[in-house]
C-alpha cells in the first residue's frame, strides 16, 4: 500500500530583496513573485504549512549559522539573478531544492541561460502552465509539476464600454513585446475609422525602448489616439480602471513566456473585457468569449452584443474564483511540494 505524501511541514520560497510597498507592507514589482508566492503564503500556514520568506542574498550566511536548519523543501522563484551558487550550496548542504521556472528559459541565451542549467540540477521542477510542462518535459529528467498562477486581490464590478465615444483600449508588457503592438495597428487604425474613435493605452518599461514607442505613437491620427505610460503598479490599476477593453495580441517568434492566462486573469477579475489571441495555451477560457485569431474581430465580438459579453465576464470571474483564487490554489502547492518532499527522501 502507497503511503501518501509527506506534508511539508516549512517551506522557504527564495526570493529578491522586496522592491516596492512601506517598511511595515512591503511588496514585489514582480507579478509572478506574488502570484505564486506572496499570495500563496498565508494560506499555506492556514493549511499547516509553515512559509519562510528568505532573501537569496541571506541564504549562504544562514546555511553557515543553521538557521535554515529545520526547512524541508527550498522553493526557488525564477528572477533575473543568476542562481547558481545558491544553488549549489542547498544541493550540497543534502536540501530539497525546487526551482519554479514561469518561462520557457530553455530558449535564454547568456545569463538568463544559468535559470535554466539551475532547474535542471533541482529535485523537481513547477510551473504555471500546460504548455510549459509540455514544451520542457522532453528537454529534462527532472520531475515537472504543474501549478496555475493565483489572481490578486478581490474582484471587481464588471463594466463594458460606454454605447458611444471613443473607445478605450489598453495593452501592457514586457518592452520587448511592443512590436506585436505596433503590427496591430493597421487593423485598430481601420477599425476606429470604420467603427468609432480608439483611444490605446501602452504600458511598458518605456525608458528602454524609446524609438520603438517614438513609432507607434507617430501611428496616431485624428480617429486613433495612442497613449505610452511607464508601468507602474499603481498606474496599471489606474489605467485598467479607465479601460473597455484589454489587449493581449500574441507572437510565437518573440514570446518566451510560459503562455500563462495571467493577464487575462487580472483584465477580467478587475471587471474588464479582454482580448486574446493566444488561442492554444488556456482552453479553459475559450467558453467565455476572450480567445480570438484577432484582435479587431474579439473587439467587434465585444461591443456588437455588449449584454452578452458582460455575462461572459461575469461567469468568466465565477470560474476564476473557483479555480485560481490563493486559497485554492495553495492545497496545489501543498500537495505538489508534498510529492516532491516524499520522493526525496526515500533511500537511494
Amino acid at each position: 500500500m502507497t503511503s501518501p505524501p509527506t506534508k511539508p511541514r516549512k517551506v522557504a520560497f527564495i526570493l529578491p530583496p522586496p522592491n516596492h510597498g512601506t517598511l511595515e507592507k512591503p511588496t514585489w514589482r514582480s507579478v509572478s513573485i506574488r502570484v505564486r508566492c506572496t499570495e500563496i503564503a498565508q494560506w499555506l500556514g492556514r493549511y499547516g504549512t509553515q512559509v519562510h520568506l528568505v532573501i537569496d542574498e541571506s541564504v549562504a550566511p544562514r546555511l553557515a549559522d543553521g538557521s535554515l536548519d529545520g526547512i524541508d523543501l527550498f522553493v526557488i522563484l525564477q528572477t533575473l539573478s543568476d542562481h547558481t551558487d545558491l544553488v549549489d550550496a542547498l544541493l550540497a548542504a543534502g536540501k530539497c531544492v525546487v526551482t519554479d521556472v514561469c518561462d520557457d528559459v530553455s530558449r535564454y541565451e547568456g545569463l538568463l541561460a544559468r535559470s535554466w542549467e539551475n532547474a535542471r540540477k533541482a529535485a523537481a521542477i513547477t510551473v504555471p502552465t500546460r504548455w510549459l510542462a509540455d514544451r520542457l518535459g522532453p528537454l529534462t529528467d527532472r520531475p515537472i509539476h504543474l501549478v496555475h498562477d493565483a489572481v490578486e486581490g478581490p474582484p471587481h464590478r464588471i463594466r463594458g464600454p460606454a454605447p458611444d465615444g471613443p473607445l478605450h483600449l489598453f495593452w501592457y508588457g514586457w518592452q520587448h513585446k511592443v512590436g506585436v503592438v505596433q503590427r496591430r495597428l493597421d487593423r485598430l487604425r481601420a477599425y476606429a475609422h470604420r467603427r468609432r474613435p480608439i483611444e490605446l493605452t501602452v504600458m511598458s518599461d518605456l525608458y528602454g525602448i524609446r524609438d520603438e514607442m517614438a513609432t507607434v505613437l507617430a501611428a496616431g491620427d485624428d480617429r486613433l489616439t495612442i497613449r505610452g505610460e511607464h508601468w507602474s503598479m499603481e498606474g496599471f490599476d489606474a489605467e485598467m480602471a479607465r479601460a473597455d477593453i484589454a489587449l493581449i495580441p500574441f507572437d510565437t517568434k518573440i514570446d518566451f513566456s510560459g503562455r500563462s492566462p495571467l493577464k487575462l486573469m487580472q483584465a477580467l477579475w478587475q471587471g474588464r473585457l479582454a482580448v486574446s489571441e493566444d488561442l492554444e495555451s488556456y482552453p479553459d477560457f475559450a467558453p467565455f468569449g476572450v480567445l480570438h485569431g484577432d484582435i479587431v474581430d474579439g473587439i467587434d465580438h465585444m461591443t456588437a452584443d455588449p449584454d452578452r459579453a458582460l455575462a461572459d465576464l461575469s461567469r468568466a470571474q465565477h470560474y476564476i474564483r473557483d479555480t485560481y483564487m490563493p486559497s485554492v490554489l495553495a492545497h496545489r502547492w501543498q500537495a505538489v511540494l508534498g510529492e516532491i518532499l516524499t520522493e526525496f527522501q526515500k533511500p537511494r
